[in-house]
């Protein structure tokens, strides 16, 4: 059983790192959600505090790796749900934290050089597009469902007295809040608005279906 927990926190050590790793580079406003021109975000000062950045939560990373293995002290074992719990909501909130102090700290480098704003942004709207809105995404049905399997312990706890003695209520529920929050993730990714060339209808069409089915299979596979 500790070792099940053990694994499951760090997978999610690991997918809260990865991703903070994947929005430096993979945002479209730029280095760390930052809009700078390539030749700006490629400079070696944005390279610095870029790398900073992907150290820090490295560092967080193994901070976190390391408490874990507190749990496998013997005071900590009764209460091993709840300090993970703890231990994943603080990794989350200094990955969070680090995010925020680079991202003005790369804010104050592109002031201090005077880098360029975003340009004013364009907007083209191709209507074959919006037709093909919703045809390519992953069924909602399979975020309904897990959202209603998610209430299964609140249920078995509320037909098994006993079971409620060693497994508190409370921790039942958030399964269902975690699983709401994936339904509005999943409407929020099924809606985005798909990037669009002018003058390449079919290419348009084309990427918007990729996008669309990427977008959603990836809040389902989150849920």
């Amino acid at each position: 059983m500790l070792l099940s927990l053990l694994i499951v926190s760090w997978l999610i050590f690991v997918t809260t790192t990865a991703s903070a790793l994947f929005f430096r580079e993979r945002t479209r406003g730029g280095l760390l959600g930052i809009f700078l021109l390539r030749t700006h975000a490629e400079s070696p000062q944005a390279k610095k505090v870029a790398a900073a950045f992907a150290k820090a939560c490295r560092c967080a990373l193994l901070a976190a790796f390391g408490c874990s293995f507190l749990l496998l002290t013997r005071g900590m074992r009764p209460y091993a749900g709840i300090y993970l719990l703890v231990l994943a909501f603080a990794h989350f909130s200094s990955t969070w934290m680090i995010l925020r102090h680079y991202r003005e700290k790369l804010r104050a480098v592109k002031q201090k050089n005077g880098w360029a704003e975003r340009p004013a942004g364009v907007v083209t709207v191709d209507l074959g597009v919006s037709r093909e809105k919703g045809k390519s995404a992953v069924s909602a049905a399979w975020v309904w469902l897990f959202f209603l399997l998610s209430f299964a312990p609140l249920l078995y706890l509320s037909l098994t007295p006993a079971a409620r003695e060693t497994f508190p209520v409370g921790f039942s529920l958030i399964g269902p809040l975690c699983q709401t929050g994936a339904v509005f993730l999943y409407y929020q990714m099924k809606n985005l608005h798909a990037p669009a060339v002018e003058g390449e209808p079919e290419k348009n069409r084309a990427c918007a279906r990729a996008e669309e089915r990427i977008n959603t299979a990836s809040a389902v596979l989150v849920a």
